[in-house]
């Protein structure tokens, strides 16, 4: 149940990233950081899956920075 709700808010901050209105993409992409860091925090930094958080976390980090 808990994996469709964490999904269900990917894909909402996902689809909202591609709004065409500046504010909603930065504040989208903050929760996107955000949301990354509880995950990692949940997962550990010290396995696979935890690797690749950390790449998706940069990439959101990287993406707030530019918008």
């Amino acid at each position: 149940m808990w994996l469709k709700v964490i999904a269900g808010v990917e894909v909402t901050i996902g689809a909202a990233v591609l709004l065409p209105f500046r504010q909603i993409r930065r504040t989208a992409s903050v929760l996107m950081v955000l949301h990354m860091l509880m995950v990692i925090w949940q997962t550990g930094l010290f396995n696979d899956i935890g690797a690749r958080d950390v790449g998706v976390l940069a990439a959101a980090v990287a993406l707030s920075t530019l918008l």
